[in-house]
């Protein structure tokens, strides 16, 4: 589990200094903004999920929509349920289980 280094900021440092604090973010380190000892913001780098998805959005492989994308197609598999197997033969999920065993030996 990693250590999230924290580093607290005043309202005013962040408003006297915010390429500084913005800096900080860049590097990693997650930023807590205070304002009379209140947390009101917290200013987080980007996860890795998020720099891989935009790598792959830029470079053609993923639609910038796709979160619509995977909804809708979410949507259409509850509204379409697989049919159920024929009684005393292997579903369709168990077939293709097996197809990618084979492939792997």
């Amino acid at each position: 589990m990693d250590v999230v280094e924290i580093t607290r900021v005043t309202a005013a440092e962040l408003l006297g200094d915010p390429a500084e604090v913005l800096d900080r973010v860049a590097a990693g380190e997650t930023v807590e903004v205070v304002d009379s000892g209140v947390t009101i913001a917290v200013i987080t780098p980007q996860s890795m999920t998020d720099v891989m998805t935009q790598g792959l959005i830029k470079a053609g492989i993923l639609h910038s929509d796709w979160r619509e994308e995977q909804a809708e197609l979410r949507r259409w598999i509850l509204a379409n349920p697989p049919l159920p197997a024929h009684p005393h033969r292997r579903s369709l999920s168990e077939v293709l289980i097996e197809m990618r065993e084979e492939e792997t030996r």
